[in-house]
This record gives structure tokens, sequence and C-alpha cells, in this order.
């Protein structure tokens, strides 16, 4: 770099102290360090011209010397002195695609211009202002960095060049203006993983996730056939009989975002009620009935029947059951099916059926004069059903006088309805009369 110094007289030849004249330097040649005294004055003396010609001398000598020395130290770029040059290079960032997913790669290129000063450097690259990795300018200009691992959100991205040194040129370190990389959240599955194979009406389970993604985001279920299932949190309410189909959601989390899985279906089946009678008598006897009630757990208004496994004990028309017979009776009550429940068919419910006390009619005969044999005419009882009397005393006694119990005991032709029956009258036997007295 050349430049020139010349010293010039000021205004006024001497100064007004000294005597020596005055000069302003106007132009250097600083490569060679000779100067040009355009106008040294006119000294009235010899002796006054030598002594400036030494002063000028001297500062000329002062001042090459000063230039020299620059000319061997490096500049504070770290350029080196001798003739060497200096570059500040223009340098860029860019990435494969903006926005990016998370988890996914993405690289960023770094471009430095000229491509010259690019071998052997070192790109760092920085999100905000943390490193992030870095690699080596390759021969053309540019470095690339691929990443996986940023976060979901905005990033500023840049790239900087250390600097370097090729030959006699420094190139000064330089960082790229920022690159805005968007990373969108990943997308994440969520699943139900505890669908029940067999669910009844009634029933309920909790819904438990399986979701692909990470940290802990509020999960849920939603019923779309909310007729047959309801959900309250994760419980899930079988309110109904048919096809059930549910789907699982998720919220936004970190790096993730909000999620909603697949339809998922099963089969909501009809329960299973009970059904009994409950107003089985504890005491039947033959000829006799009763109206059926019946308990029955399930809902809707089911067609409930009852029938009867001991026919010859008890017989059924509609919900009457009548005692036809003694001994056992055996019942069994049904109910058909609803919309939410099956036909169900009771266990079978049995009771005694007693056998009936034929009733036995004999009223009191007349009294009878002492010495008259029992007849048919005392011995005259009747029964409500056929069988056979049996009188103590017999048919043909004779009673002495006075009052005389007399009892029948009967046993029915029917022995299997009807049990044996025995009573009692009272006869009276009159005394004979006094003899006729003796005159």
């Amino acid at each position: 770099m050349a430049s020139a110094i010349s010293l010039t007289q000021a205004p006024g030849k001497w100064s007004s102290r000294n005597c020596v004249p005055n000069f302003q330097s106007e132009s250097q040649n600083r490569s060679s360090g000779v100067f040009r005294l355009n106008d040294i004055g006119t000294s009235r003396r010899a002796g006054m011209r030598r002594l400036v010609y030494s002063l000028v001398l001297l500062t000329v000598t002062s001042f090459a010397a000063t230039v020299s020395a620059q000319k061997a130290q490096p500049d504070g770029n770290g350029g080196g002195g001798g003739g060497g040059t200096t570059v500040i290079p223009t340098i860029s960032i860019s990435s494969s695609g903006s926005p990016s997913t998370y988890g996914n790669n993405v690289t960023f290129i770094g471009s430095v211009v000229p491509s010259s000063c690019a071998p052997n450097a070192v790109a760092t690259f920085y999100d905000g202002g943390s490193v992030i990795g870095s690699s080596s300018w390759s021969n053309t200009g540019t470095a690339t960095l691929t990443s996986n691992s940023l976060a979901a959100g905005t990033h500023s991205l840049t790239v900087s060049f250390g600097g370097n040194e090729i030959g006699s040129t420094t190139c000064y370190a330089v960082t790229s203006n920022s690159l805005s990389q968007v990373v969108s959240p990943e997308a994440a599955t969520i699943s139900i993983n505890d669908v029940p194979s067999n669910a009844v009406y009634g029933g309920s389970f909790t819904a438990t996730y399986s979701y692909s993604g990470s940290g802990s985001p509020a999960e849920s279920v939603t019923s779309t056939t909310t007729g047959v299932c309801a959900t309250a949190g994760n419980t899930v309410s079988f309110v109904g009989v048919g096809t059930c189909s549910l789907y699982a959601s998720a919220q936004a989390s970190g790096n993730y975002a909000a999620a909603t899985g697949g339809t998922q279906s099963f089969t909501v089946s009809q329960a299973s009620p009970t059904i009994a009678i409950t107003d089985i008598p504890t005491s039947a006897t033959y000829g006799g009935s009763f109206t059926v009630t019946y308990g029955y757990s399930g809902n809707g208004s089911p067609s409930e029947t009852v029938s009867s496994s001991t026919p010859g004990v008890c017989t059924v028309s509609g919900n009457t059951v009548s005692y036809v017979g003694g001994g056992t009776c055996t019942l069994t009550a049904s109910a058909s099916a609803t919309a939410d429940y099956g036909a169900v068919t009771g266990g079978a419910q049995s009771f005694g059926v007693g056998t009936v006390t034929p009733v036995i009619t004999w009223a009191s005969p007349a009294p009878i004069s002492d010495g008259t044999a029992l007849s048919a005419t005392q011995l005259d009882a009747t029964a409500n059903v056929p069988g056979t009397f049996v009188y103590t005393p017999a048919l043909g006694t004779v009673l002495g006088p006075g009052t005389q119990t007399l009892s029948v005991a009967f046993t029915p032709t029917n022995t299997t309805d009807y049990s044996s029956a025995s009573a009692t009258t009272i006869l009276t036997v009159n005394p004979p009369p006094p003899p006729c007295p003796v005159y």
C-alpha cells in the first residue's frame, strides 16, 4: 500500500523563536520511506540550510524505521505481514426442510464464500447459544450436520466459520445469520388395550391404554354408541345390548402431537336374569289352590309363566296352581327375553300338599230303651267321601241304661287324597220301668 507525504513550508519562513523553517507534511511514500520537500525556503545563511537538511534527514530516517517495523508484524486479525491479504468470508445456513418432524432427521447446510477459505476449517452449528454439533468445511465451501434430536418447537440455528490461514491469505472467523427451523411434534398412536371379549348388559370395565409417545398425557375414552355403552372417566358401562364402539384419545405432550385412536368395537350381550316364585305356600292341602307371583331380576316386561312337573299333585292354569292330589308339588317359573335380558327358567320349587280329613256327620240318636240292641238307626254316621265306617260298640250291641258314648272310625276309599277320620256321639239308654207293685 503506497501513499505520499510532502513537507510544505508553513506561512512565514522562520519560526519566531528558533529561526528554523517551519514545514508541514504533505505526502509520504511509505514503501520507500522517502520524503519530498516542496519548499525548504531560502536561507540567508548556508549554515542554516545545512541545519534544516539535517533535521529533515533525521525525521525521514526515523519514519522509515517505523514503517519497516510495522510491515514486519502480523495484523491484528491473524494475517501475516510481508504483503499478505485478509478476507472476510460470507457465510449462510439452510436446512433440508422446515418444518421437520420430531424424531426425524433434518440436515443443516452451511455455505462459505469464497470456498478457498474452507479447506480444513471447522464449522460449528448452534441452536440459539448451544452447540448442537460440528463438522469440517469441504473444499467446495459447504459443511453439513444431520440431527434428529431437536425438540418440537421453533429453533434459531446458526453456523460459524472458525477462521483459516490459506498461504498468505487470512480468512476471518464469521457467524451466519440465524435460520428459523420449525420442528413439528411427532404423531403418536393410542389404543385401548383391554377391550373385553365377553361383555354383558349391566357390566363395565376400566379402560387402560397403549400409547406410543412419551410423557404422561391426559388419556380418555369416548363412546360413539351411547345407547349400548356409556363412559365416565375411564369407566365404560354397558347400558344396552348390541355393538359398543369406542376410541381412545391422548392430549399433546412435549414432542408428541395429540392423538386419536381408531374405532374399537365389541359385542354387548343380553344379561342372564333370575326368576322365582315368591309365594310358595307353607301349608297346602288337597283341593286348594294359590295364584303365583314372581321375583324377576331383569328389566322390561317379560312374559312370566309357571309349570308343574307333578300334575298328579298340582296343576297349572295361567298363574293359578290347583292342588289335585296329596304329595309333593313341584313348580318352575320362567320368563321370556327382553331387550337387555335373555330368557330364563328358574329352579324347581317344591312343597307338600296334604291329604284332606273327611267330614263325618253323625247326629245324636234318639234315646232307646234298656235292652234294645244297637242298630243302623243309632249307627248312621255319614262322610263327605266314600269310605268304610267301623262303629264301637258294634251293631247289635245291647247297652246298659245310662248315657253311652258311641264312636266311629272312618277309612276313606281314596287314601291318597283323604285321611282317616273318626267321630263320636252320645246315646241315652233309658232304664227299664219299675216293677209293678204287688198287692
